[in-house]
């Protein structure tokens, strides 16, 4: 995405703005290609929502929210840039999960519209980056789960994407 918008910035409407991070978990992604980082804490469950806990379906979530750095950077980047709408992207499940509340759920009905990925609702893990995100901010959040580990999907999102940076208007289903 970085390489289009780059490519192409007239692309990103003018009254929008991005906040692109490309990997947030090198030690998974580069070392063993599993949720933990070098700690051996999930990052997605190691946020400050009202349901956290110490463990998680199997996996540590940390000693206490925000102990790890990958998740102090989201905090501090929603902090300082105030974005009004968070996107996660996962691997794998083709799926758009949204998290509670209406505008949420708007946004993973119309991604999914878009994508073609399956919308689901039976997740409700706790401490999530999206969840935190919702609880804080009072505004959407969606987790996007690629189909699997290695592909990129860019052709499966990049339409849903563009709509969503570009000028145009979006409708949301109910």
């Amino acid at each position: 995405m970085v390489a289009e918008i780059k490519a192409t910035p007239e692309s990103v409407a003018k009254n929008k703005r991005l906040i692109i991070i490309p990997l947030l978990n090198p030690d998974g992604y580069y070392t063993r290609r599993d949720k933990l980082n070098a700690n051996r804490v999930n990052l997605n469950l190691n946020f400050a929502s009202n349901d956290w806990r110490k463990y998680a379906y199997g996996y540590f979530a940390g000693p206490v929210p925000f102990s790890e750095k990958e998740s102090q950077l989201i905090r501090q980047v929603v902090e300082e840039y105030q974005p009004e709408l968070m996107l996660a992207f996962h691997a794998r499940g083709a799926l758009v999960t949204p998290e509670a509340g209406k505008a949420s759920i708007g946004w993973a009905k119309w991604y999914a519209n878009k994508t073609g990925y399956q919308y689901y609702t039976e997740w409700n893990f706790p401490g999530t980056a999206t969840k935190w995100f919702m609880q804080s901010t009072g505004y959407p959040a969606i987790t996007i789960e690629l189909t699997n580990y290695q592909a990129s999907d860019w052709a499966i999102n990049w339409p849903a994407l563009s709509d969503l940076i570009g000028e145009g208007n979006i409708t949301l289903p109910d």
